[in-house]
């Protein structure tokens, strides 16, 4: 008896060649079909005031119960504040004298990146 003639590697098959170059896109149309559904989703739940509810548990018209906390207003407000402007001044640093990530780009790409921060912050 003959044996089967079988390809000499998977990626030999045009069939299995084929369907691996789809898979990305495959990949990235179905992300793009639940985000778009999720999206819906919540648009319409929004719509339907079906939030309120559940905005009434964590406040009123009156605001957060613990809006002037100082712990949380520490914590979460001050604290981050003080390191996000710690990151950005690092940032504008590694400009000059590129660190860490930033070896890897050029001059123009790390001026765009802090740039482009700060247009956000204006």
């Amino acid at each position: 008896m003959r044996a089967a003639s079988l390809p000499a590697s998977p990626a030999s098959s045009p069939l299995i060649a084929r369907s691996a170059r789809a898979l990305p896109w495959l990949f990235l149309r179905r992300c793009a079909v639940l985000t778009g559904a999720l999206l819906l989703a919540v648009v319409l739940w929004d719509a339907m005031g079906l939030d309120l509810p559940l905005a009434r548990w964590a406040g009123s018209a009156q605001g957060f119960a613990w809006r002037s906390a100082p712990a949380l207003v520490l914590w979460l407000h001050e604290v981050p504040r003080a390191l996000s402007m710690l990151l950005l001044a690092l940032l504008g640093v590694g400009v000059v004298w590129p660190w860490g990530f930033l070896r890897r780009l050029a001059r123009r790409d790390r001026v765009q990146l802090v740039l482009s921060i700060l247009g956000e912050i204006a």
